[in-house]
């Protein structure tokens, strides 16, 4: 079974709290869409994301942690606390699933703006056994232009990239996560840092499974960009990408919003 941990960011560090939530529902419209159903998902934040009542859901998927620690601050937070909140929900996401569902053996922390494809699941189960999937194909998604550009160097971009055996996962007798390569190593070097463990095994997906959602101005280097960086990167569907399909948009559920 795959364990799939969204971290949500606070309604504090977000610049727009309708589209987080937005971005969101999408994401778990994404999730919900899996022909394999042989997974759990939950949603660890702060504030209740908008829209998720409208998805009646069997059970309530998120968690809020507004009680267990503080978001990062609304102006001047670092990127070592951004990094920290997110690490911090993934924790909690993955040990509240573990203790309700013990017999997940593969973990994926899916960012909270990203889509996945229909089979992700079922291929993920299928590759099995490994140490680390790594989905090196997929999309950079421009929701805002309904545009797609197909990259095979996704783990370069994008967090949603890895999907890690549960033997590289420890927990004290608390039932507390002590290590997680999610935590200790970047999306970027996930691949590197297993394939340095002994007797570990990483395969690769052939086929594109995740979006990368862009251009919606939650991206953290949304606000390292000048106005020629953003000019740029406002151009560069419409240059480089193709126009998404119905048959695209299909796999990766994506529907119109609901609120």
């Amino acid at each position: 079974m795959l364990g799939i941990v969204i971290p949500l960011k606070s309604s504090v560090t977000s610049s727009c709290w309708e589209n987080t939530s937005r971005s969101l529902i999408a994401t778990l419209k994404s999730v919900l869409n899996q022909n394999e159903k042989s997974y759990q998902v939950i949603v660890v934040g702060h504030e209740r994301p908008l829209g998720l009542d409208n998805l009646n859901l069997n059970i309530d998927v998120f968690y809020s942690v507004s009680g267990e620690f503080p978001p990062p601050p609304k102006v001047n937070a670092t990127q070592e606390q951004f990094t920290s909140d997110k690490n911090s929900k993934i924790s909690k996401g993955i040990e509240l699933l573990k203790q309700r569902y013990p017999n997940i053996n593969i973990w994926f922390a899916l960012d909270a703006d990203d889509l996945i494809e229909e089979n992700l699941v079922r291929d993920a189960l299928k590759a099995l056994p490994y140490s680390l999937f790594s989905l090196d194909k997929g999309y950079m998604y421009y929701g805002h232009a309904n545009r797609v550009i197909e990259t095979q160097e996704l783990t370069q971009y994008c967090g949603s990239t890895g999907i890690i055996h549960d033997d590289y996962l420890s927990f004290d007798v608390q039932g507390k996560v002590v290590s997680c390569p999610f935590l200790s190593q970047s999306h970027m070097g996930l691949s590197r840092y297993f394939k340095q463990q002994s007797k570990s095994k990483v395969k690769t997906s052939n086929r594109p499974l995740v979006m990368y959602s862009l251009g919606h101005g939650e991206n953290i280097s949304d606000g390292y960009r000048n106005w020629f960086q953003n000019a740029i990167a406002t151009l560069k569907p419409y240059v480089k990408g193709k126009a998404l399909s119905a048959e695209l948009k299909k796999s990766f559920g994506i529907i119109e919003d609901e609120f």
